[in-house]
């Protein structure tokens, strides 16, 4: 999207297909004849499949935000994940050895396609692809700190601590355009939802785990070939945070996507299946005080939204139907931070 620029202009456009990169392609990495290039969608980057005489592959153009170090990170998290079992795509070099190259300020890289026929888009394979994120949260949790691999400058996380400020800065925003009086009621719905995070996740925040994640283990993120995951790809968003937070966005995707608030108990039982699937794997398994956690960390995801993309998004018009579209993702949060008592039984029982 051409007008999903945030941070006055720091994060970028999304690429587009062009003859230089056909041309960089061919000389950088010595393929043949390009042909059947075809632009795979995705909201941050360009996923560019294409044929060419040595097979088929993917070249993913970054956003400018993108540095070599932030991408070279991403690179060695998947590689230390493929030796470990993780289904992460492989890596082309460039003819000189290199695992990137750069056009026009924006890093590329190549990997070898991986066929899928579906992603994790049904109830039935979320459950499935849980203990696969259990695996990757062993693994990741092996690997050090690192500023470049910890600290994304976008992504649809926010940090316990940030909530408070995140949201005033957004909500400042929203007055600033004369809002309507459905927008100012939605305004009261994030601020509400923001201080009833922060006060149930207070007691647990020091003894969380924290680690390196995925940042988006979610929808088409996730593939699966013949009913088995064959492929988990998409690190822009990966950071350093409580991995519950990685396994709580996840749950709260997972229940939206399903939500009504007739069936609350059916999708609260669901949703304690798939951490159940997720703690099959975990190494460690979830403490009770991280199943704790749980209900008020999958409660904060929107907040995500309006406390970190609509202060820093550069076009009005983008941020204000963005948050128009907040309505039912608060409602979920109030209806879990209302019942929390009643969520936390469940994920502890």
């Amino acid at each position: 999207m051409s007008q999903d620029n945030a941070g006055r202009g720091l994060r970028g456009t999304r690429a587009a297909v062009s003859a230089a990169l056909i041309s960089l392609l061919q000389h950088e990495y010595g393929f043949a004849q390009i042909e059947e290039c075809i632009d795979l969608g995705g909201s941050s980057n360009l996923n560019l499949c294409f044929r060419c005489r040595e097979g088929q592959f993917i070249a993913r153009v970054y956003r400018p935000y993108v540095s070599a170090g932030r991408l070279q990170a991403i690179q060695t998290t998947r590689e230390h994940l493929n030796r470990g079992g993780i289904p992460c795509a492989r890596l082309v070099n460039t003819q000189n050895g290199g695992g990137l190259a750069t056009l026009d300020g924006r890093m590329v890289e190549v990997e070898n396609f991986v066929p899928s026929d579906t992603a994790m888009d049904t109830p039935e394979k979320i459950a499935a692809a849980m203990p696969w994120m259990g695996r990757m949260h062993g693994l990741l949790a092996e690997l050090p700190e690192d500023a470049e691999a910890d600290m994304p400058l976008f992504a649809n996380h926010i940090e316990p601590a940030d909530v408070l400020k995140g949201v005033a800065r957004g909500i400042a925003r929203v007055h600033a355009w004369n809002p309507s009086s459905s927008e100012l009621a939605l305004c009261n719905m994030v601020e509400e939802a923001a201080r009833q995070v922060v006060q149930a996740e207070h007691p647990y925040l020091p003894a969380l785990r924290r680690q390196r994640t995925h940042g988006d283990f979610w929808d088409n993120n996730v593939f699966f070939q013949d009913e088995k995951v064959v492929l988990i790809a998409d690190f822009d968003y990966m950071g350093r945070s409580a991995r519950t937070d990685d396994l709580a966005r996840t749950l709260y995707f997972a229940t939206a996507s399903v939500w009504t608030k007739q069936d609350e108990n059916r999708i609260l039982r669901f949703a304690c299946a798939l951490a159940e699937a997720y703690n099959s794997t975990a190494s460690p398994q979830l403490n009770r005080i991280e199943r704790m956690s749980l209900p008020a960390a999958i409660a904060r995801q929107p907040l995500w939204w309006a406390g970190r993309w609509l202060p820093t998004l550069d076009n009005q018009a983008l941020a204000r139907e963005g948050f128009a579209g907040m309505q039912q993702e608060i409602e979920i949060s109030h209806c879990i931070l209302n019942n929390l008592q009643k969520w936390q039984t469940a994920f502890t029982s």
